[in-house]
């Protein structure tokens, strides 16, 4: 979550390039060993940074919330990303009826795709419109 943070607020600015982890180590992309996850697994920020990286040369779309301390969000290329930033849920409602919603860093983990989406604390979402 703490990387869609990073690189939100630099998206209006055509940012190029941003390093957000090392391949393995203690800001890696791998766990290692003595981590809560098999050695050799994908650390969930993989998962963001994938998910950041497919935005790469889309055209940047402006996405507005009610909430913008609460809720970051980046859009293009008919996706959107959402973190919820806070300790609490987020309640959001969206304008059209997404193809799909998933939790980033839980790989297969679908929401129902319908109008509202619930943000629990700290969560990310992918959003396909």
């Amino acid at each position: 979550m703490i990387f869609l943070a990073f690189a939100a607020p630099g998206a209006p600015a055509g940012l190029e390039v941003l390093t957000l982890a090392t391949l393995a180590g203690s800001f890696g992309l791998v766990a290692g060993e003595g981590e809560p996850m098999p050695v050799g697994q994908l650390r969930p920020l993989a998962h963001v940074i994938a998910r950041l990286a497919g935005l790469y040369g889309q055209t940047f779309v402006m996405v507005e919330t009610s909430k913008p301390q609460e809720v970051l969000r980046l859009g293009g290329g008919g996706r959107l990303l959402l973190a919820n930033i806070t300790l609490g849920p987020q309640s959001l409602h969206l304008p059209s009826r997404p193809q799909c919603i998933t939790r980033i860093g839980f790989e297969g983990a679908a929401l129902p795709a319908q109008g509202t989406v619930m943000l629990q604390p700290y969560d990310c979402v992918e959003i396909v419109l």
